[in-house]
């Protein structure tokens, strides 16, 4: 079990360092992965706090555009397939 634990322990360690210096080279060293990860967890905190506080009302632009991106795009593709 320790030894199941610890490869999982050091393969996740070497994904974060990947897709650490991934988002390194991609943002040219201004952003860290922490940095993404931290945000990511704030908006995910501040729509489940919104969802609480307003059940019936529906989510801000700020949170829900990207959500309603993908699904014109989801819209779109199965209207397509449907016509073929």
């Amino acid at each position: 079990m320790s030894i199941i634990l610890t490869w999982l322990i050091i393969i996740i360690a070497i994904m974060y360092w990947i897709l650490n210096k991934f988002v390194k080279f991609m943002t040219a060293g201004h952003l860290k992965l922490k940095d993404l990860i931290r945000a990511g967890l704030w908006s995910m905190i501040g729509i489940f706090i919104w969802k609480k506080l307003h059940p019936n009302e529906d989510i801000p632009d700020r949170f829900n555009s990207e959500i309603n991106k993908y699904k014109e795009l989801l819209a779109q593709t199965q209207k397509n397939h449907d016509k073929n």
